[in-house]
């Protein structure tokens, strides 16, 4: 974990970074822990644990009672050893959810949260004790279709037709739809929500607060410690705009329940949604209250890792490339329609950036942009790119990822000096350096074959490998299922009040996060 302010860290704890150490089970880890360095490149999937349990317990005074800690790296242990040459092992402790909540002053990285009842251990039980009433639905993240991509040296489309054949004929889900899809309705909204709060700025009086830049939304990690830190001046311009994940929620367990479950006699009691995303904070999201159904069950019942739905692969023998591929014909698969092959926006962390700028520099001024030029700040993961006309900066918009840059983003924004003060537009905000495709739960780069930022090069290569589309600035140019979507789900227009309650959410300055209520059975 990284901590604002170390106050409450013992002395001893504040001059050491520990090394991460790889846990035995995937259910059994927790955040990454990085006391220092706040230059955060983490490479991929590194899970770890609380170093050392700690008796609070007398401390002698004797030079004798002298010792040290020293890690043994080949049995990934701590020891203690006295100056008499006694050696004991320290305890692990995990962090539980609870842990992770409870803190009000520090976050991760690349989170990688214990959640007990997100785990592949209780996919494993569950999936054993299915009835044959239940429907399960899986919904598959690009990210992670390029994380396995790469693993077993396959393209997006061999891939995803490979993965639908594990888990519809082997583990035995009913449907698997993309999570691109989702995202094409998530982009249309944001896109309207920018547009909106850039026409009140521009003809608000100048005396008025400001509401801009708005940050992106879609990065729990990054959601949670906005939360839990920051005040109304900065949780207030969060986008209201749901994540892909908790688009599709709201459609598995609404729209197409009803249009496709429900008729057949499936029980809404009886859908299990389980997602697969790059990062663990994706667990966290999903466990929010505000994400239920009517018969107040998660509208997302269980997240897999990249990682973990590979190990779901290894527990059932499945040999992924050996596999026949499925045909990718699903309705709510993001597809080209002319070409059929699979459709992607530029920008590993949903291309929010990218998509909004196109649009207001068409809509606000009639600018058609051809290729975006991004100039680098402080790093590689904080940029910034804009439009001018007539020589003057109309619009300006920034990438900051990891918790360095979004806290560089923050100190702007609440700057007393208006002339010092943040000018950007919209940020496209993520916890992860490098974003989503570098998530903690991707698959780690084996280091006796590929160097982790040579994988995590190839990984975002594979992602940006399919058709992109940067056309997609309304609803008119969104693809027919698409426009279908709100035609028959939303029943109305982007942006419409209908769309304001299946398509958005509340954020709120929380002085002490709740836990969120991650329920014993589903």
């Amino acid at each position: 974990k990284q901590h604002d302010s170390l106050h409450s860290i013992p002395s001893l704890l504040r001059h050491l970074t520990f090394p991460l150490i790889q846990s035995k089970k995937m259910s059994n880890f927790s955040s990454a822990i990085r006391i220092t360095n706040l230059d955060d490149f983490i490479p991929q999937s590194q899970s770890c644990i609380k170093p050392v349990k700690l008796d609070n317990k007398p401390i002698p005074t004797s030079e004798s009672s002298k010792h040290t800690i020293e890690f043994d790296e080949q049995s990934n242990t701590y020891y203690e050893i006295s100056l008499a040459g006694e050696k004991k092992e320290l305890e692990k402790t995990s962090i539980s959810l609870s842990d992770c909540l409870a803190c009000s002053g520090c976050i991760t990285s690349a989170e990688e949260v214990l959640v007990n009842h997100q785990s592949l251990d209780r996919l494993l039980k569950e999936l054993k004790e299915r009835s044959s009433d239940e429907v399960w639905i899986l919904t598959l993240s690009s990210q992670s279709r390029a994380s396995l991509a790469s693993k077993y040296g396959l393209n997006m489309e061999q891939v995803f037709g490979k993965i639908m054949t594990a888990l519809k004929n082997v583990i035995g889900f009913d449907y698997v739809f993309d999570a691109n899809w989702a995202r094409n309705f998530t982009l249309l909204e944001i896109q309207d929500e920018f547009l909106k709060r850039k026409q009140q700025q521009l003809n608000a009086p100048k005396n008025a607060l400001p509401n801009l830049p708005l940050l992106a939304s879609s990065c729990p990690g990054w959601i949670c410690y906005a939360e839990k830190t920051q005040d109304e001046d900065i949780v207030g311009l969060i986008s209201s705009t749901k994540s892909p994940q908790a688009v599709m929620g709201s459609l598995v367990k609404g729209y197409f329940y009803e249009k496709e479950l429900k008729p057949k006699g499936v029980e809404l009691k009886n859908v299990r949604h389980i997602t697969v995303m790059p990062c663990f904070d994706k667990k966290l999201e999903a466990s929010r209250g505000e994400f239920k159904t009517p018969i107040d069950s998660q509208e997302t019942d269980l997240v897999l890792t990249t990682t973990e739905l590979d190990e779901l692969f290894q527990h059932h023998n499945v040999h992924l490339k050996e596999l026949e591929e499925q045909p990718l014909n699903s309705s709510f698969i993001d597809r080209d329609e002319k070409t059929g092959k699979l459709r992607g926006i530029a920008g590993g962390s949903g291309g929010y950036a990218e998509s909004i700028f196109r649009m207001a520099a068409k809509k606000l001024y009639n600018v058609e942009v051809g290729q975006i030029e991004k100039k680098q700040k402080r790093n590689s993961d904080f940029q910034e790119f804009s439009l001018k006309v007539d020589g003057k900066v109309v619009l300006s918009f920034a990438q900051a990822y990891g918790f360095r840059n979004i806290q560089n983003i923050i100190r702007k924004i609440q700057h007393k000096n208006p002339r010092l003060r943040c000018k950007y537009d919209f940020v496209e905000v993520m916890a992860c350096p490098s974003g989503c495709n570098n998530g903690g739960g991707q698959i780690a780069a084996d280091p006796e074959k590929m160097n982790p930022r040579k994988q995590l090069e190839q990984v975002e290569e594979l992602y940006h490998s399919v058709q992109l589309d940067q056309s997609m600035q309304d609803v008119d140019q969104a693809p027919t299922s698409i426009r279908e979507g709100y035609q028959h789900w939303v029943q109305d227009s982007v942006g419409s009040q209908k769309s304001q309650g299946l398509l958005h959410t509340t954020y709120r300055n929380k002085n002490q996060m709740e836990t969120p209520a991650l329920r014993e059975e589903w």
